[in-house]
């Protein structure tokens, strides 16, 4: 595998991972980058949220639309950018162990896959809710979030609202 780099957000020495770029009041997409963080045992994946000026920056050079918020987006460590359904399928197979099954789905067509993505998306925030702000990272994961917006709220200071 292809490998680049991207420089850490403290300014460290350059670390090889992918960077998921998501909807950071998204109720689905919270519980989705939970569970990314608690299966991704070797810390392959790192976070930025959409709402961001990392997001914008990065997906603009990579022809990305940050400002579209119904996508969720993975940069490769090889600067491939892949979107929706794929995306989603490429995290969750890259997570390995029992999840590298999920391969299967990589025969439905990007089309269909895209299309029942696109569906979820419509409705997220009433089914999952949307938060008033972005949640702070998991504790002990803070180093995996590349930027949260401004302002950020600790997760138990706000309820999830759901949108009817």
């Amino acid at each position: 595998m292809t490998r680049d780099t991207h420089v850490s957000p403290k300014g460290e020495a350059p670390a090889i991972y992918h960077i998921i770029f998501y909807d950071a009041v998204c109720g689905l997409c919270d519980r989705f980058v939970c569970f990314v963080i608690s299966r991704d045992i070797t810390r392959r994946f790192r976070f930025a949220s959409l709402q961001g000026n990392f997001a914008r920056v990065a997906l603009r050079a990579h022809e990305g639309g940050p400002e579209s918020l119904e996508t969720m987006y993975v940069l490769t460590s090889d600067g491939q950018l892949i979107m929706k359904s794929r995306a989603v399928l490429f995290v969750t197979i890259s997570l390995g162990g029992p999840w590298r099954f999920v391969r299967i789905l990589t025969v439905v067509p990007s089309r269909l896959a895209d299309r029942i993505y696109d569906v979820i998306a419509s409705v997220r925030y009433r089914i999952f809710g949307r938060y008033a702000a972005c949640t702070t990272p998991p504790i002990g994961s803070e180093e995996l979030f590349l930027e949260c917006p401004d302002p950020c709220m600790e997760s138990s200071d706000f309820a999830v609202t759901k949108s009817n």
